[in-house]
């Protein structure tokens, strides 16, 4: 069950292997970032391309 609406239409628009989930604010800390994703729905293999792999492939590391 997904719990973030918007996470759902990206995933169901882009798919997850075009993905890549970031967080840019510098003024509040990033304890929220991983919750968002362990707490999407999401496959943990999904997660993992969203929090690394899409970027790793993108980069070339």
């Amino acid at each position: 069950m997904f719990t973030a609406p918007h996470l759902r239409f990206c995933t169901d628009l882009l798919g997850t292997d075009r993905m890549i989930h970031s967080v840019d604010y510098p003024f509040v800390g990033n304890a929220g970032a991983r919750a968002f994703l362990t707490g999407s729905g999401l496959s943990e293999d999904a997660q993992h391309d969203i929090a690394h792999r899409n970027a790793e492939r993108l980069l070339g590391l």
